[in-house]
């Protein structure tokens, strides 16, 4: 199991800061923002034809775009339909963001794509995740909000 090592005046040092931090850099407002950040960049880079890590996806099978999608274009977007990347929402609580889907049909198909496999052939199209690059912009989004509400509250 991999975990984060922490000694006893690390926990000492943390529980101070933790203790003394004002409620407002924990406001559920900010998860929000974070998480409709990281939904809009599944989105576009989806919708550009990439996977979580900006590699392109695996193209169509020619045959499945010709009789299925009715097109010879093979690249992919996952916006066959658009059900599934226009059902993704995301919610805060004040511990947490989550990102989902707002109906059954578009959490399946997306399981699909991302862990099971679509099609005859069971192509992984890894879509819904964070890159090390998702992971640092939002942590950059965060800090950028939570220096605006220290700000705010008169420390500099």
């Amino acid at each position: 199991m991999s975990g984060i090592e922490v000694n006893q005046a690390q926990l000492k040092k943390l529980s101070s800061l933790i203790k003394d931090t004002p409620d407002s850099l924990f406001d559920k407002k900010v998860l929000e923002l974070v998480a409709l950040r990281q939904k809009n960049r599944i989105f576009v880079r989806t919708t550009g034809g990439r996977d979580t890590n900006s590699n392109p996806f695996t193209p169509y099978n020619a045959a499945y775009a010709k009789k299925a999608l009715k097109t010879s274009v093979t690249d992919v977007n996952l916006t066959a339909t658009g059900n599934m990347l226009n059902a993704m929402t995301q919610k805060a609580t004040d511990k947490q963001a989550v990102i989902s889907f707002t109906n059954n049909e578009a959490e399946e198909l997306a399981s699909y794509h991302d862990k099971l496999g679509a099609g005859k052939n069971k192509v992984i199209r890894k879509f819904f995740g964070m890159s090390e690059s998702d992971k640092d912009d939002l942590f950059d989004t965060y800090l950028n909000e939570t220096a605006k509400r220290l700000r705010k509250l008169g420390y500099e």
